[in-house]
């Protein structure tokens, strides 16, 4: 099958027909400025493209001389007098600043007998041709967008750095001056990108746009980070040279960490000053360089890259700090008497990159960014990491974050790699793409693997990529374990527990599981190794790139190579096998992940294959069956995870052993398990999962008295009725919801002060009992479809659970309108309240002396959702949400079908309260849903992220659909 050659479709050529290409006026220069310009490159050997044919110029310009442009690497555009009544110039430039935006070419604007004023703000001359031109074209819509293509073009030129023939002088030496700077900047030659840059063209853009945020003459730092053999060097190189020529100094630093660790930081320090001034200047140390650094380069618009950072240090001594000065204060009254040209000055010489300070004079509430300090006006730092926590350590905001390869570039460049020519024979396709699914991406793995398998026969690849599959690539393994090698001891072990045994879970049970292995909290680790682009914990969940994880069980691999009881992981399924059917389990496994189907054929008959394992702490088995259950699991493990568990003998194996160092036990999806014996020997446990065991009937009482339990979830246990006494003091969270045959609460033994959430939804509890006011600091309850019921005579109870009660959520409980005035007697502190769909039917009366409770109407959903965020919308009913100081309630509330809307509104209105009393008040909003009887339909807006919602209001407003 053909393919197009990546040259022309995704890579960015560096190969130019012109070096500059001339844009001018004939009438004005062209036997004159222009002409003389032209024979002086010419001499020089600098070729150059100018029109000869002007007088056969028609209105629009010609596709050959658009194929000129974008083959030109330096425009030069002399603007003189009469260039602006040219469309032919006027259409030439919005092609030459368009080369300039998407290519990165360089402009270098001459101003010929004109001030750039004229130009920049179209006056003069300028602002008649323009004004001829509109007159022109005032009927022709088409025409009238090209007028302003034309505006915007010259006002881009005009600010861009070039000569101005100002004040007049010899011609020559304005020539020589031009042709001098041309000279040296084609002197400089591309750096090689790649072989094959496929989908770059995209990535250079994106970094770009990056580098172009904020003022031009602002001085900008930009991170590129990612997993190794993303292409973060070769991207930076593709920069590199997409910009080179807009900038006077020019320094590529490659392998920043290689060198410095080879040479002193001062060796880098020495090769930047010779880039970028030219001056050979020994230095005998790095604290002598960094000076140097700045009084040379402090004026001189520089681009630097450095490339494969991973250390602060080299950041310091080769790129400088940030420098923010905000808000300065008034020092003396003389101060008073600064005068504006003075203030111009000052901030002249702060842009112009000079140390200007005048003596006992400052600026009240003056606010300048001066980015980095080093560098002059406009330069752009480019730097490449692996570690994303260095770049922000570093204060540098913009960043990108670089992505493997899509599907289609990753097939594109391994099929130049492997058969280097768009030619591919037939047959190939399905271990092409086994191949690309192999590399997940990563440019390097495509390139190493293309080039061991150029030349090879099908049978041959298949052969490579079953290798590959047992052993991974030395080469790419390398790259890969750069970041690895980087981090702290007990930082790589976790990263191995995770590639080995805990990619894809939550990161809450990562972080529960490994705080248990290791006794104290690693979440620290975690985020050293999202830094370092090792792991992503995006989305809630941990995981890591297929080759990543590979380089980690590789690691773990080289352990013991032949021996896999030997080592401290065992994840691999012919390794688990091998180590229980031979029972060749060692004390050096701390931690073993298991996803069998049955494990009958592969445990010895007498169960022992665990006893030998006397270290292991965490185990994890996924859809494990096992008739006889695990005997003789070593009383040394901490961690237990057995989830989808088909074996009947359960109960007996596992939870009624001793384990004293146990702190988490999860038993999910477990069809088989009816019932929870005693638990007495998991003195220790902390976190305590059952979550959807459908025929889970009994609990022994044992439960409730596990004094270390803080977490205790039953989450979709249907069938069971009766849950035994608690008696937990350190209880922090009781889920039980989907519960749906448990009809009461159990009973509390002690005070549970500890107890932040308990959840409560799909439940038959119609009553709380008498000792539920043991919770009297719960923060959170939530009942959903539920018949819970508040009698009047346990009216203290509530008053004391729900006290401290910030968050309160009972929807669908058919709640009527005599329990809300109740609730909001009881709920004194509440930040969000959520009655949605009960049978409200009317608004209660509130003592508005103590508090302010405001009625939200509920037909407000027609609104759009930027209504609901501001706070100066102009529908009565969100008025309030002006920052207040005293406590304010919001209330939305649902009406019956036998309500009119009028009688709601007149509720409302006797409800509101005055303009000014409102902006002295606090929100603290509550959200009482539209109930099941309303019949209006209209589809309301959802502010989803609570965490916004706080930071715009202080608390919580929940508004949901009837």
């Amino acid at each position: 099958m053909a393919m197009q050659s990546p040259f022309s479709s995704t890579s960015i050529s560096y190969e130019y027909k012109y070096q500059v290409f001339l844009s001018f006026r004939g009438g004005d220069t062209r036997y004159g400025f222009t002409g003389n310009l032209y024979k002086a490159f010419d001499d020089k050997g600098i070729h150059t493209f100018i029109d000869n044919h002007e007088l056969q110029r028609r209105d629009e310009i010609t596709p050959s001389l658009l194929k000129a442009i974008e083959e030109s690497r330096i425009f030069i555009p002399v603007f003189s007098i009469t260039y602006a009544s040219s469309s032919f110039c006027l259409d030439e430039l919005v092609h030459i600043i368009h080369c300039y935006k998407t290519k990165g070419r360089l402009v270098l604007p001459v101003l010929f007998g004109v001030e750039p004023t004229i130009v920049r703000h179209r006056k003069g001359s300028y602002g008649e041709a323009l004004a001829e031109h509109e007159k022109r074209f005032q009927n022709d819509p088409k025409n009238m967008e090209r007028l302003q293509g034309w505006k915007e073009a010259l006002s881009q030129a005009a600010n861009l750095s070039g000569y101005h023939d100002s004040p007049p002088g010899y011609e020559y030496k304005l020539i020589g001056k031009i042709v001098k700077y041309i000279s040296n900047k084609i002197s400089r030659h591309p750096l090689h990108v790649a072989t094959y840059p496929v989908g770059l063209q995209s990535r250079v853009q994106q970094v770009k746009s990056l580098l172009d945020e904020g003022p031009d003459d602002g001085v900008h730092m930009v991170g590129i980070f990612g997993i190794g053999g993303l292409g973060k060097s070769t991207l930076a190189r593709a920069i590199y040279n997409f910009v080179a020529d807009q900038f006077e100094g020019l320094c590529f630093l490659h392998d920043v960490r290689e060198n410095s660790a080879q040479n002193d930081l001062k060796h880098l320090q020495e090769k930047l000053l010779l880039k970028t001034t030219g001056s050979k200047i020994k230095l005998d140390h790095v604290c002598e360089g960094i000076p140097f650094i700045k009084e040379r380069l402090c004026r001189k618009k520089i681009l630097l890259i450095l490339d494969d950072v991973d250390d602060r240090k080299q950041l310091h001594a080769l790129a400088g700090g940030l420098a923010l000065v905000e808000k300065a204060k008034l020092v003396t009254e003389k101060m008073k008497f600064l005068t504006n040209s003075m203030v111009a000055k000052f901030s002249d010489g702060i842009r112009e990159g000079f140390h200007v300070f005048p003596h006992k004079i400052s600026l009240t509430n003056f606010c300048f960014f001066s980015s980095v300090d080093w560098f002059g006006p406009g330069s752009r730092v480019i730097i490449t990491t692996r570690n994303k926590h260095l770049l922000a350590s570093h204060r540098i905001e913009k960043t990108y974050p670089v992505e493997g390869l899509n599907g289609i570039d990753a097939l594109e460049l391994l099929r130049w790699m492997a058969f280097k020519n768009d030619n591919v024979p037939s047959g190939y396709e399905d271990i092409l793409n086994r191949a690309v699914a192999y590399a997940s991406g990563l440019p390097l793995v495509l390139e190493v693997m293309g080039s061991n398998l150029f030349g090879k026969n099908i049978e041959e690849w298949k052969n490579t990529l079953d290798g590959y599959d047992r052993i991974p690539n030395k080469e790419i393994q390398k790259i890969l374990r750069v970041s690895y090698d980087a981090l702290e001891e007990e930082e790589q072990s976790v990263f191995l527990d995770i590639a080995c045994c805990l990619k894809g879970y939550r990161l809450t049970e990562v972080e529960n599981i490994l705080h248990s292995h290791y006794d104290h909290c690693i979440t620290h680790h975690l985020r050293v190794l999202a830094e370092k682009s090792l792991i992503d914990t995006n989305y809630c969940y941990v995981t890591l790139h297929n080759l990543i994880e590979d380089m980690g069980k590789e690691v773990v691999r080289q352990e013991s190579i032949k021996e896999p009881g030997e080592r401290s992981r065992l994840c691999c399924h012919d390794d688990i096998v091998n180590v229980l059917k031979e029972n060749t389990g060692t004390s050096k496994i701390q931690m073993m992940y298991m996803n069998f189907h049955s494990m009958e054929s592969i445990i010895d008959q007498k169960g022992m294959a665990f006893k030998k394992m006397t270290r292991l702490k965490t185990l994890i088995i996924e859809n494990g069956h096992c008739s006889k259950g695990l005997k003789y699991l070593p009383s040394s493990l901490k961690a237990l995870k057995w989830e989808g568990c088909l074996s009947k003998s359960l109960s007996s194996s596992i939870l009624s052993k001793k384990f004293p160092d146990m702190t988490v036990l999860t038993l999910d999806h477990c069809k088989y398990l009816t019932h929870i014996p005693d638990v007495s020997g998991l003195s220790n446990l902390e976190k305590l999962s059952f979550e959807y065991c459908d025929n889970l009937i009994t609990i022994h009482n044992s439960i409730g008295h596990l004094n270390k339990l803080e977490r205790l979830s039953a989450f979709g246990c249907r069938e069971f009725k009766r849950f035994p006494p608690l008696g937990l003091a350190s209880l922090k969270e009781l889920n039980l919801r989907y519960c749906e045959s448990l009809d009461s609460f159990p009973e509390l033994l002690c005070k549970m002060t500890n107890i932040d959430n308990i959840w409560l939804q799909h439940t038959s509890i119609g009553e709380l009992p008498f000792s539920f006011q043991n919770l009297s600091e719960l923060d959170e309850l939530s009942v959903v479809n539920g018949m819970l019921r508040f009698p009047k005579q346990n009216d203290k109870m509530y008053s004391i659970v729900f006290l401290n009660v910030t968050q309160l959520t009972l929807c669908h409980c058919n709640l009527s309108d005599e329990c809300l005035p109740i609730l909001l007697k009881w709920c004194v502190n509440m930040t969000s309240l959520d009655l949605m769909y009960n049978n409200f039917k009317i608004l209660p009366e509130c003592n508005t002396e103590e508090e302010n409770v405001v009625f939200i109407d509920p037909y407000i959903r027609k609104m759009k959702l930027d209504e609901y965020l501001n706070p100066y919308s102009n529908n009565t009913s969100l008025s309030q949400f002006v920052p207040p100081l005293k406590k304010q309630r919001s209330v939305e509330m649902g009406v019956s079908e036998t309500e009119e809307e009028e009688d709601i509104n007149a509720s409302l209105q006797q409800q509101d309260l005055k303009k000014e009393e409102q902006k002295k008040t606090w929100g603290t909003f509550l959200s009482l849903g539209a109930s099941k009887s309303n019949t209006h339909g209209d589809e309301i807006e959802i502010l989803n992220n609570a965490q916004d919602e706080r930071m715009m209001w202080g608390t919580f407003l929940g508004l949901a659909p009837s």
